[in-house]
């Protein structure tokens, strides 16, 4: 698929076309799981719906047939995905089923791109419109179906202005129009799915994959026992085996690891010293950039050569600690040189077209092994994909969030789910330190069900969301005093205001707290953090006042800068 700059004359304007070079994309016959989605969303009142589908289970072609529907009927669909990754496989099977006449919008488009395409939608009336979450916006006429796939992805949410959540966005949208609002994921979102146990949202569940093979086996390898046995590399022997077998078979392998760079951190092994960013409280990332050894800060951006002699005790006892998609990346291609090896993270697919490009490549069969981080992780396609390897399964469960084991959950399951998606089996390996953690079992197993009985226990007793909304203040200001200050001034207005409207019981407020990283590009961060267990709509209220009416200045340019945040 070719994202291209074609024109085409219409009357007095000139239109770049999206797409050339289609390749038919052939209506299926849907199975009975499928067709039962199918006709309950068509046929039912309800306005929203969860597709609770297994990795495989057909849910595009389901979304195609929908999208098909309301063409029949003249409305419009917009269909969401959560990374531009996604977009090349996507568009091709859009435009392959209904030919050039789709719309395109994502953040690698320029500006001129996505004005081109906003006109098109406007003027030649595009009934189907594809893309990223900014997407929800486009000016579509006669709105019948709002899809978003992988709804579980924490991209729908925009942290920049104007900031949103994509989901409310589209049940604002749906309700407006008298649409239906589809939302698919085989890993839902835990707010989401406890939301299917009222009538709030219709839950319809695709428990087979379309094809007729079954999910692919998984393997749980205990890395601690790894090292017992004297195995000190980034591949268990079990994976290292598979990953032969399977280039011997000339099939195509997929690498997880969700940390880019080469390490962890730089460190002295005398006396201790981490290289640390100067204006962030965080450690240096060690990567190779163009062959020099260099530290790059993840938050800020800025950069430092890798000492040689510790700044700290002088000495050359520098050394890495950890390792990531490029020390990956560089082990595989010594390990096997034969291999066609592609790495795909943040650092490599800067340029326009990166993605477009391993998609092509991947699907041409032109590469062996994929190396990458989450963005491989979700909704590709890839049939010739027989052996799926999670290098490090932990990284995930050590984030400093309550959602850390879905996360994991959801990552483990997704990138399980790229192995065997055509005719031939498929094989999953999870590495793992933590291998009886309830998140990594139960994905091992593709028990969803299971792990959202464990995880609604674990939300409810430490009252997270849904058990309660958590409200975060967060103030960044280049004084702890000021952060400090302004946080108690909005600690003392939910106090005054709550004190006779709200039981204080009711409510729980922590801090003000320093951030899990309190410094950044030197700027503090501090949070205050509410928890909201009843009488959420006239705290809502509360914070509208406080947003619009000005009671308090969410940009107070002289002390810093009040971030609201709400789960």
């Amino acid at each position: 698929m070719l994202l291209v700059n074609a024109l085409i004359q219409t009357e007095d304007k000139v239109y770049k076309n999206s797409v050339e070079d289609i390749n038919s994309y052939k209506k299926l016959k849907l199975n009975k799981e499928q067709q039962d989605v199918l006709d309950n969303i068509l046929s039912s009142k309800n306005d929203k719906f969860l597709i609770h589908g297994i990795t495989g289970s057909g849910k595009t072609e389901i979304y195609l047939q929908l999208v098909e529907n309301m063409l029949e009927q003249g409305k419009s669909s917009i269909i969401l995905v959560p990374e531009i990754s996604l977009t090349p496989q996507t568009i091709e099977r859009f435009s392959g089923r209904f030919g050039n006449d789709i719309a395109i919008i994502h953040s690698r488009l320029t500006t001129i791109e996505k004005l081109n395409q906003w006109k098109q939608i406007q003027d030649k009336d595009i009934k189907i419109v594809v893309g990223a979450r900014s997407a929800i916006f486009s000016p579509v006429k006669n709105l019948g179906l709002v899809i978003i796939d992988e709804e579980h992805e924490s991209s729908y949410i925009s942290d920049q202005n104007p900031k949103y959540y994509t989901h409310e966005v589209a049940e604002y949208l749906v309700g407006l129009a008298d649409a239906k609002l589809v939302l698919g994921s085989a890993t839902p979102s835990v707010n989401i799915y406890a939301r299917t146990n009222s009538d709030d949202i219709k839950l319809l569940e695709l428990k087979n994959r379309a094809t007729k093979n079954s999910l692919p086996k998984v393997e749980i390898v205990d890395m601690r026992e790894e090292l017992l046995l004297g195995n000190k590399s980034i591949l268990s022997n079990s994976l290292f085996e598979e990953i032969q077998k399977t280039l011997e078979r000339k099939e195509q392998v997929i690498l997880f690891l969700n940390k880019r760079g080469r390490s962890s951190f730089v460190f002295c092994r005398s006396c201790g010293y981490v290289q640390k960013c100067d204006y962030c409280d965080i450690s240096m990332t060690y990567h190779k950039d163009n062959r020099k050894d260099i530290c790059i800060c993840h938050m800020c951006g800025r950069t430092k050569p890798k000492p040689k002699i510790c700044p700290n005790c002088f000495k050359q006892s520098i050394k890495e600690f950890g390792f990531g998609t490029e020390a990956l990346e560089d082990y595989i291609k010594n390990t096997f040189k034969d291999a066609k090896v592609c790495r795909i993270d943040a650092d490599t697919s800067k340029e326009k077209g990166v993605y477009e490009e391993v998609y092509r490549k991947m699907k041409n069969k032109e590469i062996d092994i994929l190396i990458g981080t989450q963005m491989i992780s979700k909704g590709l396609d890839f049939p010739n994909v027989t052996l799926v390897g999670v290098v490090l399964a932990d990284i995930s469960l050590n984030i400093p969030s309550f959602k850390s084991a879905e996360k994991t959950f959801q990552l483990l399951t997704q990138v399980a789910g790229r192995s065997g998606r055509g005719d031939k089996e498929g094989k999953v390996i999870i590495q793992t330190y933590k291998p009886s953690h309830y998140s990594i079992v139960n994905s091992s197993d593709h028990n969803y069900e299971e792990f959202f009985k464990e995880e609604i226990n674990f939300r409810r007793s430490f009252l997270y969301p849904p058990k309660a909304h958590i409200v975060n203040f967060q103030f960044k200001s280049k004084s702890v005093e000021n952060c400090m200050e302004e946080l108690k001034k909005i600690r003392d207005l939910i106090f005054d205001k709550f004190k006779k409207e709200i039981n204080l019981k009711d409510i729980i407020i922590l801090g003000p707290n320093p951030d899990a990283i309190k410094w950044v590009n030197m700027v503090y961060r501090y949070n205050l953090t509410i928890k909201v267990l009843k009488d959420y709509d006239v705290f809502r209220q509360f914070l509208m006042e406080l947003i619009f009416n000005k009671k308090y200045s969410f940009n107070t340019e002289k002390n810093g800068k009040l971030i609201l945040t709400i789960d």
